[in-house]
């Protein structure tokens, strides 16, 4: 009979690609409790309103890893106040056989405000902030800036019921 051996390093990386599939399958799936997406007033500039809804993207850091995202625009008060939820996942790094996830996820309630039309600005409780700009193809660029700085492309999902 022959002896079935598991390649741990392969095992532990198809349990991670699962969990973060997992975390960003829908909107209000992979934010619990999010409130419900208000579409913005008429009298909101139309490059501030296209902000609203929900997007997903993947953080990719400096030294390689990657933290999945996702963002929930959910009211567009004034171009000054913006209600957001933001959602993160496991920060992972893969380098060889070394394999590293930090098993954190979750989300925060937070106000933003617009810097000009296509930028919208949050800061967390900590002091780090992430910024996103509007991109002529629809989607949206995602900067964190706090202790590990990283860039992710946001792309508008649908909002799940």
């Amino acid at each position: 009979m022959k002896k079935l051996t598991i390649n741990h390093g392969n095992l532990l990386l198809a349990v991670l690609i699962v969990a973060m599939v997992s975390f960003t399958s829908g909107c209000t799936s992979s934010i619990p409790g999010s409130a419900s997406i208000t579409p913005p007033s008429a009298e909101i500039p139309q490059q501030m309103a296209i902000f609203s809804g929900c997007w997903k993207g993947t953080f990719q850091g400096e030294g390689g890893g990657t933290r999945s995202t996702t963002l929930a625009v959910a009211k567009i008060n004034s171009p000054d106040d913006v209600e957001i939820v933001y959602g993160y996942g496991a920060y992972l790094y893969s380098n060889g056989n070394r394999h590293y996830n930090d098993g954190k996820s979750g989300t925060y309630n937070l106000k933003a405000h617009f810097v000009g039309e296509d930028t919208l600005l949050a800061k967390f409780p900590s002091g780090s902030s992430v910024v996103y700009t509007a991109n002529d193809d629809g989607t949206l660029k995602a900067e964190y800036m706090g202790k590990y700085p990283s860039t992710a492309i946001m792309k508008r999902v649908a909002v799940e019921n």
